[in-house]
């Protein structure tokens, strides 16, 4: 039985009402606190202390309860002092636990190790060409990408892009289950394309990428018409989909089953004109004034003028040009068309997002961006455009969420494991922005990767670190460094090189010294501008002025051979801009037998 005397005690000091007073009391001021707290965007640290203090306060409430609810006990006693003291060293303890802002964010996981998203994932590996004509590669990898861009429209699934995939083209391929790693995917389809005549044989495969698990194989016979290959590619999406289990919506099986053009000749044009696009894109050869895949994209459209894609990839051609009023208008125009012909064509709407942000109208940019990435959930195009444009509207919490999902399909592009680094850097998170840097460099090492390493560890504080980087810089990439880190006074990197490095990138910068020196990319666009304009005297000028720059020995790269052979092709020397022209096809077709591009299929700034 309890004692009478301890609960007469209870009774006397109120202890139960001051218990439920107190409780009442911090409800409300918690309350409060989080009404006003959330319109002045408080921190979330201030919330977590709050907690801390009214938990400690409660059992401080006790006390005074205990020691000044009975009469003549209203003296400050020694066990209250201890006991309260003992509360006051807990709750300091305690606050000095919690993270600040700035620890809290920075020990939180990386937007690129969120949850996976929880749908069936698959990737499209390259198509093998087994054509009798070596000519004929562009058919299989326009087979593999048109396949990709169909299971891309099914909601239920989450496809990896092809600038992820196709690093595995022409290299000796892992084994499934380290690409299915390595893609963050569940299933995988291989395929091989053959053209014979006018007949066509497609035979694929669906893996099961976790066990190595052959799902299915088959043979698809068909006559090289554009009805059978648009049925054909129908049918193995819904064959796909059926296998791993996922419905297609009705609009989804509409979607699919649309011939979008009777003709053979301008869907095989417009194939040839996405291969030609991602060739130019890889080597940087988009300030050509008349590529081969803009010239594709037309003739695909003569023989059309309906087919909606061939004008949504013109008008994406256009604006991936050096900004220019003329280009940039037409490709709004065969942006607004396609989407008259297509309404939810998702490249077209990414053109017009960027006909915008040129135009000086970032809102209404991510008006159509948003609109390519409801209509098309797979886009990594899309969501790169959004997060990028989000980095430059200071939204750097947004934009990391989206280059997030967008890495999460795209896994393999260095571009967008750049991006993330250049948000995390804004935003003042080193150890994040240094990681998916690193990311980025194993994908694609190259001089631009390195220094924006140097430039990371500047801002961490590790000099030491700064300067090993530009000494490899130097040593690696010996035409870069003067004009990188040396060229500018008021680079911040030139203000941490020691005398000998300064001298060492001098020397360096002089022995090496190409097309892509300073003065030599200055006349290089000049002439280019002249030549636009209609000025050829001054373009001559520019363009004699570039010779004399330009170190004329053997160029070591795709592209300082497509910059040579510009060069050559301005200066009139037309043997020399065709020799230069085939040395790069030469070396396009030794790259691809290779396993590793040597550069990226997509750069920075043109997702």
């Amino acid at each position: 039985m309890p004692d009478s005397s301890l609960l007469q005690r209870l009774k006397e000091r109120k202890l139960v009402q001051w218990a439920l007073a107190y409780l009442a009391g911090a409800w409300v001021l918690f309350e409060i606190t989080d009404v006003v707290g959330g319109h002045l965007s408080w921190p979330e640290v201030l919330y977590r202390g709050l907690l801390v203090l009214l938990a400690v306060g409660f059992f401080v409430a006790l006390i005074l309860a205990w020691y000044h609810g009975e009469k003549g006990r209203q003296r400050v006693s020694g066990p209250e002092l201890l006991m309260v003291a003992s509360l006051l060293v807990v709750a300091g303890v305690a606050l000095s636990l919690l993270p600040g802002e700035e620890e809290a964010s920075s020990s939180a996981e990386p937007a690129w190790l969120a949850p996976d998203d929880d749908r069936p994932s698959i990737a499209v590996l390259p198509f093998d060409n087994l054509s009798p004509n070596p000519d004929d590669a562009y058919f299989a990898d326009g087979m593999q990408e048109e396949i990709t861009s169909k299971l891309s429209t099914v909601s239920g699934l989450r496809v990896i892009s092809r600038t992820s995939v196709m690093r595995y083209k022409g290299a000796e391929k892992p084994s499934s289950p380290q690409i299915a790693d390595e893609l963050g995917v569940d299933f995988l389809l291989e395929g091989s394309a053959r053209i014979a005549r006018d007949q066509v044989r497609l035979t694929l495969q669906l893996i099961g990428a976790e066990r190595d698990e052959h799902l299915w194989t088959d043979d698809f016979d068909l006559s090289l018409s554009a009805e059978d290959l648009f049925q054909v590619q129908n049918e193995v999406a819904r064959r796909v989909a059926f296998s791993i289990g996922v419905n297609l919506t009705p609009e989804e099986r509409d979607l699919a089953a649309r011939v979008l053009t009777e003709s053979t000749d301008c869907y095989l044009t417009y194939l040839r004109g996405k291969e030609e696009l991602l060739e130019e894109r890889q080597i940087g050869a988009m300030l050509w004034e008349d590529y081969e895949s803009r010239r594709l994209f037309d003739q695909a459209i003569e023989l059309d003028p309906d087919f909606a894609p061939a004008r949504a990839h013109l008008a994406l051609a256009l604006t991936y040009t050096a900004p220019d009023e003329g280009r940039y208008e037409r490709a709004r125009g065969e942006a607004e068309r396609a989407l008259s012909l297509m309404p939810g064509l998702g490249e077209a709407r990414v053109a017009l997002g960027r006909y915008y942000q040129w135009a000086g109208q970032p809102h209404e940019a991510m008006r159509h961006f948003r609109a390519a990435e409801e209509e098309n959930p797979n886009m990594s195009m899309a969501l790169a455009q959004i997060g990028r444009l989000q980095r430059s509207l200071g939204d750097f919490e947004a934009s990391l969420g989206t280059l997030g999902r967008a890495q999460k399909l795209d896994p393999r592009n260095p571009d967008i494991w750049l991006a993330l680094s250049a948000v995390y850097l804004d935003a003042h998170r080193f150890d994040e922005a240094q990681e998916a840097q690193k990311r980025r460099e194993d994908l694609y090492p190259s001089s631009s990767a390195v220094y924006q390493r140097v430039f990371i560890h500047l801002l961490k504080g590790d000099l030491d670190q700064a300067r090993a980087a530009i000494e490899e810089l130097i040593m690696d990439y010996p035409y870069r460094p003067y004009q990188q880190v040396v060229g500018s006074p008021r680079n911040v990197v030139s203000r941490v090189l020691t005398e000998e490095q300064r001298r060492l990138a001098f020397e360096s910068y002089q022995q090496f010294a190409g097309p892509c020196t300073v003065l030599a990319g200055y006349c290089l666009r000049k002439a280019i501008h002249e030549e636009e304009v209609g000025s050829k005297a001054t373009a001559r000028i520019y363009w004699d002025s570039l010779a004399l720059v330009v170190d004329r020995s053997p160029p070591r790269n795709r592209r300082e051979l497509a910059a040579v052979a510009l060069i050559y092709q301005g200066l009139g020397e037309k043997e020399a801009a065709i020799g230069m022209a085939e040395a790069l096809v030469d070396l396009r077709g030794a790259s691809s037998e290779g396993g590793t591009p040597s550069a990226p299929l997509l750069s920075e700034d043109r997702i």
